[in-house]
């Protein structure tokens, strides 16, 4: 026990070694260096800690060089992102002074997709770090968690869009956030109509190069790229995902919603940013891990809930 309290308990191999040798060392101060039968042990233990330390380090490699399809879904992505940076500059921009004059004027960001796309919406709401007036639609049919089938069915049905406007209390001092990467369906086209008719200011999520490569499929004859205020375009490659494997006629690892995420969670700091250079304080979300978070959240709460009803 004096020994192991001495070591301690939570080094590594080598360390442990180290401490041992010193303790010894200590032990027969003056009587000569340590025994050889103590050498041999120390020594054979040393072997063992670097074999297991280089099977570790080859095992690792040998992961690596056997993947390499998640180094090319990284570079992809990666590439894409770094198109977002340097194309979309302007747009997020905008998109940001938008949100931000929403902000003083005491305005809600409403965010609306159907299928994947509103994932973006519960991306934005509730969270650490994000802006504390986000609305999403996301207590409608159209999301995938009330079945998949019916998500894709609803995106293609006239008045379904309106019929969520007409409760979702959208007023003019508002923005509404459309999402969808297609953009070319009646229900992303006809909820930014219908934002525009409330006198809300529009902002469409979407891939210029996919939704172009396809006909509109709606009444209006419209993209959302059409009717919205600001374009957002995540560089989506039509079909989303962006990997081929040799035997598979399907493509996999779609990126819309990581670049989605990407281009939302810039223009948020962009608006932070932009309110403490005024002097105003944003109304950001605190992770309700850390200290000071009920109190802190409970504001928001308040300020919020009479106008964002999932609250």
């Amino acid at each position: 026990m004096k020994i192991a309290s001495t070591i301690g308990s939570s080094l590594s191999g080598t360390a442990v070694l180290t401490r041992l040798i010193d303790f010894l060392k200590l032990k027969l101060k003056g009587k000569g260096d340590l025994p050889k039968g103590c050498w041999t042990g120390v020594r054979g233990i040393q072997r063992a800690d670097l074999r297991a330390k280089n099977h570790f380090w080859g095992v690792r490699r040998q992961i690596m060089r056997s993947s390499p399809v998640v180094e090319d879904f990284r570079r992809t992505v990666e590439a894409l992102i770094a198109r977002v940076v340097e194309e979309e500059a302007q747009s997020i921009q905008k998109a940001s002074e938008i949100l931000f004059s929403v902000l003083k004027s005491g305005g809600i960001l409403h965010v609306i997709g159907a299928g994947h796309s509103a994932l973006i919406g519960e991306e934005l709401f509730y969270r650490a770090g994000g802006l504390a007036f986000v609305n999403p639609f996301l207590d409608t049919d159209i999301v995938v968690s009330r079945q998949a089938s019916r998500s894709t069915a609803l995106e293609s049905l006239s008045g379904y869009a309106r019929a969520l406007f007409e409760s979702a209390g959208v007023e003019a001092k508002d923005a509404v956030l459309i999402v969808s990467t297609s953009g070319t369906n009646v229900f992303p086209v006809e909820a930014a109509l219908c934002a525009k008719e409330l006198g809300a200011h529009t902002i469409g999520l979407t891939s210029v190069a996919y939704s172009t490569q396809l006909p509109p499929r709606n009444p209006f004859g419209k993209r959302l790229v059409e009717v919205v205020e600001v374009v957002l375009d995540n560089k989506v490659p039509p079909g989303d995902a962006v990997l081929r494997l040799e035997g598979l006629e399907v493509p996999v690892a779609p990126v819309s919603t990581i670049l989605n995420t990407f281009i939302v969670h810039s223009v948020t700091a962009l608006v932070v940013e932009r309110a403490l250079k005024e002097g105003i304080k944003p109304p950001v979300w605190l992770s309700t891990h850390l200290e000071g978070a009920d109190a802190h959240n409970e504001e928001l709460l308040k300020q919020y809930r009479p106008r964002i009803r999932l609250l």
